[in-house]
């Protein structure tokens, strides 16, 4: 068959395909060949179109297209073939010396085709996919890379921001991070971060947040400011990692890169303060989805500040109550309760699980030795505030989580 034909067919393939017909090479001569002698495509034409599939990914080219270029070119070709198989120049051409190899020849021409096609298909698939793992892998790599960087905030933040901009993440803009720490540890190949992305992508439409994993807790960099999306995520990361006392802090909205290392930082911290303090709904946090903003921790953040203070704060209003024989436990549970409870003597005495006429004794008992009654709204604050620098000097004593 003339080479004029072939060009003719690879050019119209590329046009329905929208893929240059260069990209086929000798395909369509080998098939040509194989046509003749009923042999399959060999192991190095396999192996140059799996390397054909592997370009294509790496140079964008959609797999779907590709595939369209080479099946385009193969019913092309038979078509052509199958028009001339009555003229003597294509009996000459094949070899087919009588009626009945003809015969037998228009069975075994498309079966080889189709075969051949079948095979190329699938070799183009494979490199396509071999190239589409390796791509994954280096992004993931790249991505983990950019995270560990940002978080460490020692970095150029010039570089960072084209890295950045790499993988589609415009730091420029402002971000809050998201620090949850669960009843487990979380690894970056584990099912929490798949599925808190998807969940992103899906409920959200967000495609510019980063996800990982650091010191066993979950990490989420998230544009924008903090919303009812995050109530969202905190909920659905305590459900997900059935963890009925995981704790979600957000950092305050920072832009540029060394805001986000700015608002990692306070995550930790409101993670920290939250698991040492038992934080809820009057704290900023919610008591269900257990959500606490750094910027609602203004007091327990002063106190950490000025651990003489504190400690001088806890002996003068609980020291009294500490030394008090045989009742000084319970009188602290009962300052606790009616914390959480916002001073209601009925709910602190089911939490309690006494009487509400026992919780009024134990509050009559802290109103004689402290001269501060927690149910009044200035005593209250005095006590709260000395219950949780005693809570921030428990943990002074017993070391601070690392970030």
């Amino acid at each position: 068959m003339d080479s004029a034909i072939l060009e003719q067919v690879a050019r119209e393939a590329g046009a329905d395909s929208g893929v240059e017909p260069e990209r086929l090479g000798p395909f369509l001569a080998e098939v040509l060949l194989i046509a003749q002698s009923g042999d399959r495509l060999s192991s190095a034409q396999l192996e140059r179109l799996s390397w054909e599939g592997d370009k294509a990914a790496r140079e964008g080219i959609a797999l779907p297209r590709l595939l369209d270029l080479y099946l385009s070119a193969l019913w092309r070709l038979f078509a052509t073939y199958h028009t001339s198989a009555d003229s003597d120049s294509s009996r000459e051409w094949r070899g087919v010396p009588s009626d009945r190899h003809r015969a037998e020849s228009s069975w075994n021409v498309p079966m080889t085709l189709l075969r051949a096609g079948d095979d190329a298909a699938a070799a183009i698939a494979e490199g396509f996919a071999a190239a589409q793992q390796r791509s994954l892998q280096f992004d993931a790599a790249g991505r983990r890379e950019l995270f560990e960087d940002l978080l460490a905030g020692s970095h150029d933040p010039h570089l960072l921001a084209e890295r950045a901009n790499s993988f589609g993440f415009n730091l420029a803009a402002s971000h809050h991070v998201l620090v949850a720490e669960t009843q487990r540890d979380h690894f970056d190949s584990g099912p929490l971060p798949t599925r808190v992305e998807s969940l992103l992508r899906s409920e959200f439409g967000v495609t510019d947040g980063l996800v990982a994993t650091k010191n066993g807790r979950l990490v989420l960099v998230l544009p924008g400011q903090i919303g009812p999306m995050e109530t969202r995520l905190a909920e659905f990361i305590a459900a997900e990692s059935h963890s009925d006392d995981a704790v979600v802090g957000a950092g305050s909205t920072h832009p540029g890169v060394l805001g986000v290392r700015q608002s990692y930082e306070e995550a930790i911290e409101a993670v920290e303060i939250a698991g040492i303090a038992g934080l809820s709904a009057h704290f900023g946090g919610s008591a269900s989805t257990r959500l606490v903003l750094f910027s609602s921790l203004v007091p327990q953040r002063l106190l950490r500040s000025n651990p003489l203070l504190s400690a001088e704060l806890v002996s003068t209003v609980l020291g009294p109550l500490n030394a008090a024989r045989n009742s000084g436990d319970h009188l602290m549970e009962t300052l606790a309760a009616l914390a959480s409870s916002g001073g209601n003597i009925s709910a602190a005495a089911r939490q309690l699980h006494v009487s509400p006429r026992a919780v009024s004794y134990r509050v009559q008992r802290i109103v004689e030795l402290t001269s501060y009654s927690p149910l009044e709204p200035e005593g209250r604050f005095v006590l709260e505030l000395a219950r949780q620098c005693a809570l921030l000097e428990r943990q002074s004593r017993g070391g601070a989580v690392g970030t």
